[in-house]
């Protein structure tokens, strides 16, 4: 190569390499991001508080992940969900709510969504309440179910659980999750749904018509009662005493039971309609010297007691009758009865197609009496229709003919002894005696009940004006004599006459006998009352640490002389009972305590016999020594709901008292032992029980 052509290349690459050293440094190239990609564990979440992760990816415009973003999230519907996460692209999503939500990731102004769902599944089941004691057979309990996610959180929304009982003889359960108690034992209730099951764990105790006390229970019934009035209120029975003049008890009201719909006492059996829920509830009737007895669960309608016999309407229309409360039942009706009415021997029931159809005695045969009957009344052998176009016929026994008393616009018929009584749409009020006597005129207007009653020396009409004026006769031809004004309601009931005025019950003897009257306590409706019920006393409870309580009170106030494990045998017997006495040596507090009570069983034989403190036998008449003993005689023991003993074994089995008391209550063993003896052996050892039955026997329904 000639010299000057290489000299000319060597000054061109020199020059070419100054210019490349002087040249300025290339920027970096920024890489856009055109989308955020986001992506869950799961789209859908099945359980509030549940969590999923999230994952955030930034790319280019080709789809290449760019790196070294950051990423901000959010929830577009944070009451569904919320989203916590760093920027490094990775978050989590918590489920608040029902629903759906939008989540985003943003970087650079780009942003990125992904819609996730709240939707709960059902995990379990729970049931509230979640045990349930049934202190009593006939109790009943709403049961609810709720369904659950996962988390333990509701679901709402949830319905159609099926309800069943593992053991259907103890417990029962409608569609609705009501349960009812119907004999002691164990179960469970179980609701269904979606194949998810829960329980809750049932116990009914044998406890009669009301609560057990925990652990052993005394309960000793004594059989002296007396006659007082009785008024439902709010579901509780309330009997009073101390309203008649021979009523030897002070205290109002003396005995009440509560979750009571319907009562009825006739003579020595009490009937209660309880535990009543859509019209329905449950049947207990008991025998003074019983127990308390269910003869219907649940399934009860309506009931009545009259001499032996015992009935009751079902809901399904059903109607049974039995005599006495362990006889067994005689089916007269497998259904469509509307009501019935029980008279002495007598059995009518009427249908809800209106044929009326009456029997005497429960193996009687039927007698079809009459068709489109609206109401019936028996009284004595008379029988009386109103039928449905309100004509009224009376007739005189099952096969007699009907004889018309109204051919129409009749409201209420009444009858009682010889009185047919006739209250009209008008208001108006005629009566007559005897079906062929003539019509006597009562009132022109304005009534709004009347009633009739046979009594001791005939019968009584009375009837009640829309302005609460009450009035009354002995007689159709007697002179009308007012009985109070203000009532809201009134009863005849033998020789009795009860008014209601506001929450004051009046009641009186006869037409001209003095006015007691009696305060009703609480505040609901008065939903039954009646003026004369014959009282039993409630059982009396008690267990062996409030016995021990009783003791410790006793030998505060008497040195232990009359209390644990001693009875003194001195002018006087003592008869303590839990640590109470009665008799000359009661500290005068102690008085006070026992007007105010009850306290105890033997206590209240001291409140019903010793006002004077002189309820001991040789301080006392011969007769009330005997309804003492009477009442003594037919006392039961029981513990827990089971009979251990009663007053007649004092003399067959005193072993089974001495086992039935055990050596935690010996005091009242002792006393009622003591008393036996004194009058086994003592001035009045012919007491003779069937002699002061009548005093002690009810003698109204």
């Amino acid at each position: 190569m000639p010299a000057k052509l290489r000299a000319t290349l060597l000054l061109s690459i020199a020059l070419l390499a100054g210019c490349e050293e002087k040249s300025p440094t290339a920027p970096p190239v920024t890489v856009q991001v055109a989308s955020v990609e986001i992506t869950a564990e799961t789209d859908t979440l099945t359980a509030l508080d549940a969590t999923t992760r999230l994952t955030a990816v930034a790319k280019d415009a080709s789809g290449a992940v760019v790196s070294n973003v950051s990423i901000t999230w959010t929830s577009a519907t944070p009451q569904v969900l919320t989203v916590t996460g760093g920027t490094s692209g990775t978050a989590e999503a918590r489920a608040i709510g029902r629903g759906s939500a939008q989540v985003t990731a943003a970087t650079g102004g780009v942003t990125g969504s992904k819609e996730l769902h709240v939707a709960q599944r059902v995990a379990t089941v729970r049931i509230a309440p979640s045990t349930w004691d049934a202190g009593w057979i006939g109790a009943r309990q709403q049961f609810t179910a709720t369904a659950a996610d996962a988390n333990g959180h509701e679901v709402p929304g949830v319905t159609g659980f099926a309800w069943t009982s593992t053991n259907e003889p103890v417990t029962r359960i409608d569609a609705s999750g009501l349960a009812i108690a119907a004999a002691a034992g164990s179960a469970e209730v179980k609701a269904e749904v979606m194949t998810k099951v829960g329980s809750a764990a049932v116990t009914v105790l044998n406890g009669g018509s009301g609560g057990l006390a925990s652990g052993v229970a005394y309960s000793v019934w004594f059989g002296r009662t007396d006659d007082a009035p009785a008024v439902l209120v709010d579901g509780s029975l309330q009997v009073f005493g101390g309203v008649y003049p021979d009523a030897r008890n002070p205290v109002d009201p003396v005995w009440s039971q509560p979750n009571v719909a319907k009562f009825q006492f006739w003579r020595d059996r009490i009937g209660l309609l309880t535990d009543v829920h859509g019209g329905v509830g449950t049947l207990r009737v008991r025998d003074r010297v019983g127990e308390w007895v269910t003869l219907a669960t649940g399934n009860a309608r309506d009931f009545a007691l009259e001499g032996d016999h015992i009935a009751v309407l079902h809901d399904d229309g059903s109607f049974r009758v039995k005599s006495g409360v362990h006889g067994a039942w005689t089916t007269l009706a497998t259904g469509g009865v509307r009501t019935f009415v029980l008279e002495g021997n007598r059995i009518a029931v009427l249908f809800d197609s209106g044929l009326l159809r009456a029997k005497d005695g429960i193996h009687g045969a039927w007698a079809d009496l009459s068709t489109g009957v609206r109401d019936v009344v028996l009284a004595g052998n008379r029988i009386g229709v109103v039928k449905d176009d309100g004509s009224a016929y009376v007739k005189d026994g099952l096969h007699a003919p009907w004889s018309a008393i109204a051919a129409s616009g009749l409201r209420k018929l009444a009858l009682g002894g010889q009185a047919i009584v006739m209250l009209r749409e008008d208001g108006s009020v005629g009566a007559k005696e005897g079906i062929n006597g003539p019509v006597w005129p009562m009132a022109g207007s304005n009534v709004v009940d009347v009633a009739a009653e046979a009594t001791s020396s005939g019968y009584r009409i009375a009837w009640l004006r829309d302005d609460g004026t009450l009035s009354g006769k002995d007689g159709v031809t007697a002179a009308v004599t007012p009985l109070g004004t203000s009532i809201d309601a009134f009863q005849l009931q033998g020789d009795y006459i009860g008014a209601l005025s506001g929450r004051v019950l009046r009641l009186k003897i006869g037409l001209f006998g003095a006015v007691q009257t009696a305060t009703v306590a609480g505040a609901g409706p008065i939903q039954q009352f009646r003026p004369v019920v014959d009282v039993p006393h409630t059982p009396n409870r008690t267990t062996p640490a409030s016995y021990q309580t009783k003791q410790g009170e006793c030998a505060a106030h008497t040195g232990g002389v009359h209390c644990i494990g001693k009875i003194e045998y001195g002018p006087f017997y003592v008869a303590p009972h839990y640590g109470r006495f009665c008799g000359a040596g009661r500290p005068d507090d102690w008085t006070a305590a026992l007007v105010a009570g009850p306290i105890d069983g033997m206590d209240a034989l001291c409140r019903h016999h010793d006002s004077g403190k002189t309820w001991y036998p040789e301080d006392t008449t011969v007769a009330q020594s005997c309804i003492v003993y009477y009442g003594l005689y037919y006392a039961r023991l029981t513990r827990d709901g089971t009979l251990l003993a009663q007053g007649s074994d004092f003399y067959d089995n005193k072993a089974k008292w001495n086992s039935a008391w055990g050596t935690m209550m010996p005091n009242l063993k002792e006393a009622v032992e003591i008393y036996f003896d004194w009058v086994d052996s003592g001035p009045i050892a012919g007491c003779n029980l069937s002699k002061f039955e009548d005093l002690t026997r009810g003698r109204h329904s």
